[in-house]
């Protein structure tokens, strides 16, 4: 039996602090994975009210999206500083801080997880949730000229994206996740450090020429092969006699 259960999408994103996309993606893979069914409950339109003055002022309307962005990203930064601190194993119960994460108060220890057990664990295992400490690691040099030779046309940007799996749909239509192992070698700093890095290397980089082709016999460069077809007063009377 089926219970079902309404859900608001602008109430939801609005108390999570959401964009409208992500809650979908989340309950559209729900469903794929058939987890759940969702069903529209009824139409509903929605409209919006733009800022006064947005729509004669471009600069107000470029202040407005600027602002918007960043209280989407200070949002997404926090979410990810909340889940990356329930790896810390000396702040306390795991379940308990688990729960409080998505909403839940358990109001006590759990009993059970390896904090409360007192289970011995090594600090030092805990160094990588400094985040600023691993952006401190460069981009070398190697791993650039790496994705280049085996993606000679890449521009910076996606070079850029690769090093730090940013996926866009070109990416994911050449499998670069499966075929490159230089994919997400850097997922750990910032993007704008990986573009930077990738900008001052390709200043001077040159793309490889592709070598001639050589004649299997001697060894010599063998021009390429023209398109076959038929020139002026040729073509005539070939493979007859």
């Amino acid at each position: 039996k089926k219970i079902w259960h309404y859900v608001a999408l602008g109430d939801a994103c609005a108390e999570m602090n959401l964009e409208r996309r992500p809650l979908l993606r989340l309950l559209q893979g729900l469903e794929s994975n058939n987890d759940i069914v969702c069903k529209a409950s009824e139409p509903l339109h929605r409209y919006l009210f733009t800022p006064e003055g947005l729509d004669v002022d471009p600069q107000k309307m470029v202040q407005f999206a600027l602002e918007r962005a960043k209280r989407s990203e200070e949002g997404a930064i926090a979410r990810l500083s909340s889940l990356m601190s329930l790896a810390d194993l000396t702040k306390g119960c795991i379940v308990r801080r688990l729960l409080q994460y998505f909403g839940e108060q358990l109001g006590r220890e759990c009993g059970h997880c390896a904090v409360c057990k007192g289970c011995e664990f090594d600090v030092s295992a805990l160094e990588w949730l400094d985040v600023d400490k691993a952006d401190t690691v460069p981009i070398a040099d190697e791993a650039i000229q790496s994705v280049l030779n085996r993606y000679p046309d890449f521009t910076p940007l996606q070079v850029a994206r690769v090093l730090g799996s940013v996926m866009s749909p070109k990416l994911i239509q050449l499998r670069v996740r499966q075929s490159c192992p230089e994919c997400g070698l850097y997922s750990h700093a910032g993007f704008s450090r990986i573009r930077e890095a990738v900008g001052k290397f390709m200043q001077n980089f040159t793309p490889p020429q592709p070598a001639p082709a050589e004649d299997a016999a001697d060894g010599s460069a063998k021009p390429a092969a023209k398109p076959a077809g038929r020139g002026r007063g040729q073509g005539r009377g070939q493979g007859e006699g």
